[in-house]
């Protein structure tokens, strides 16, 4: 009997770890090799993928579901996840497969995903032609649609691109168009954010006045929102427009406002930024010695960060500032900031190789995936294969007893005496179990009244989590990472304890309590679909309307028209 527990355990055991080893991409490509795809291998992708926090929700397949959906989903998915992994290549390769299949199915809503992705992923690689090509049908599927709100985000995408391209001009009738429509739909967030865009583009135009205008307006609307990192963005935005404009003092005292805002909030990497303005401010005025007293602390934070981008500014800007007090001093960072400066431009293009190499090496492509993503999913199924081995050895021992009792019992009763059998051995292994979990000295409690026994610390924890949740569920830049800094965990910590306690992980709990407080708002007030989804933490209507209908299979219109 040993020996064939210990051969199930080795079974058990050896199934989860081939399934560990196969990562996201030859699992993908063995699903869309097929001339069909099996609805179990694409919701164990999905769930890869969930693991890794690349799906906005939880995926189920059954065997009615249509082929050609499936297969738009997992491009989908799998582009976002290449995209975010920086292989670009290879995430518009599958982009366009979804975007070919979407035009053939007509779904307008996965041709739009799938353009935006691809324009992301040729904006990062400096393909701006192509980009616009991309941006511009996505425009024209939205115009269709009649979704203004997703065409806003479009325009400003647009100039946004445009700027980068050094093509600002053009950028401006885009923006215009943006902020026209934002009006129109009364969204005071991203009207915030259409404003700051403009008030880039005026900047670089010359058109300081007009700037500072744009400036001055979404600096009022993210104050009113009582976002202080937004709030100081747009004063370090004024004190570039008010430094074009000459006036120095004024774009002074609006950089330390700056500066003090991110210090509270913790924001180093905006803080550092406005540490070398700052400093490019006063060399600028012939203020060396304080010049040199701030970017030497924006100088600091960046080697911390690891930022060679911003630390290469600031080590050119010390050179500056040094050469009028230290030659020596100025010669070093002058040296530091060219050697950086060769080290950026080289990984630039070690990057745009290995994005090349992507679309056609699977085993370079495989070895991209997160080392810490796997180490939690390993962890993950080894549990689960490990609860499955005990639950086979309960079963087992209880039918090898079954075979030796001496006890006759009625075959009409055996039924019910084997259901309880069972069910004894089972409850003494959870009771092992739950002691075990209590190892650290915590005393579990009885079961609450409402039947899910958890324990006083657990349900602390949860409690916690769902206050948090509920008092930030209105702002669009809540995320499950933020939930886990507010923790004080880290995101893999926050997952695999809410995944133990309800099945799923921060970025699922979230969603769950945006699409029921949405789900309340729709049914029980009469506010617009905008207004719903502004207030559950959406800033683009038509995705919030999408996963609305994953959740409730109805949209939010057609769910409030049935009520009426």
């Amino acid at each position: 009997m040993t020996k064939r527990y210990s051969l199930i355990l080795f079974i058990l055991l050896t199934a989860s770890m081939s399934m560990v080893a196969e990562p996201v991409d030859s699992l993908y490509r063995k699903i869309m090799s097929g001339s069909s795809i099996d609805y179990k291998d694409a919701n164990e992708l999905m769930l890869r993928l969930d693991a890794l926090g690349m799906t906005d929700t939880l995926y189920s397949y059954t065997s009615n579901t249509p082929e050609n959906e499936m297969r738009i989903a997992l491009a989908l998915n799998v582009g976002y996840y290449y995209c975010e992994n920086a292989r670009y290549s290879a995430a518009a390769k599958e982009c366009k497969l979804a975007l070919e299949i979407a035009r053939k199915e007509n779904d307008s809503v996965s041709m739009v995903n799938a353009l935006s992705t691809i324009g992301v992923c040729y904006v990062r690689q400096g393909r701006y032609d192509e980009a616009s090509d991309a941006m511009h049908e996505e425009l024209r599927i939205d115009s269709l649609r009649k979704d203004y709100s997703n065409m806003s985000s479009v325009y400003n995408n647009i100039a946004g691109l445009l700027v980068s391209a050094g093509r600002t001009p053009e950028a401006k009738k885009y923006i215009l168009k943006a902020i026209k429509i934002e009006k129109s739909l009364e969204g005071t967030q991203r009207l915030s954010v259409r404003y700051g865009m403009a008030a880039e583009i005026y900047n670089k135009l010359g058109d300081t006045k007009t700037a500072l205008d744009y400036a001055t307006k979404a600096y009022e609307l993210d104050r009113k929102s009582g976002d202080s990192v937004k709030t100081a963005r747009r004063l370090s935005q004024m004190a570039d427009i008010r430094s074009a404009m000459g006036d120095d003092e004024e774009a002074e005292v609006l950089y330390i406002k700056s500066v003090q805002l991110l210090e509270q909030a913790g924001e180093k990497m905006s803080w550092t930024i406005n540490m070398k303005q700052l400093g490019r401010l006063l060399i600028k005025q012939g203020r060396y010695e304080e010049a040199i007293a701030y970017l030497k602390k924006g100088e600091e934070e960046a080697r911390e960060l690891g930022n060679l981008m911003i630390l290469q500014q600031i080590c050119e800007n010390l050179a500056t500032a040094y050469r009028n007090i230290d030659c020596a001093k100025a010669y070093d960072y002058l040296a530091e900031s060219a050697a950086m400066k060769d080290s950026i431009n080289s990984e630039r293009l070690q990057q745009q190789i290995s994005n090349s190499q992507a679309e056609y090496d699977a085993e370079e492509c495989a070895e991209t995936i997160s080392e810490q993503a796997q180490i939690i999913r390993k962890q993950q199924l080894v549990l689960a294969s490990l609860g499955a081995v005990i639950i086979a050895l309960v079963l087992l021992l209880y039918k090898s007893r079954k075979k030796t009792a001496d006890v006759t019992v009625n075959p009409i009763e055996n039924e019910g005496v084997e259901e309880q059998s069972i069910a004894k051995p089972v409850e003494k292994v959870l009771e092992h179990s739950e002691e075990e979990d209590s190892s650290d000295g915590e005393v579990g409690q009885a079961e609450k009244p409402d039947g899910t026994g958890l324990k006083a610390y657990e349900i602390e924890f949860l409690d916690k989590v769902d206050n948090l949740i509920e008092q930030n569920i209105h702002k669009s830049d809540f995320t499950a990472d933020v939930l886990a800094s507010d923790m004080l965990m880290s995101r893999s910590q926050i997952d695999r304890r809410l995944k133990s306690l309800r099945g799923k992980g921060a970025s699922a709990c979230i969603q769950d309590c945006r699409m029921e407080r949405a789900h309340s708002l729709i049914m029980e007030t009469d506010k617009t679909i905008m207004e719903v989804a502004y207030s559950c933490g959406f800033e683009d209507a038509s995705y919030f309307a999408r996963v609305f209908r994953q959740y409730f299979n109805a949209s939010p219109s057609q769910l409030r028209k049935e009520t009426l």
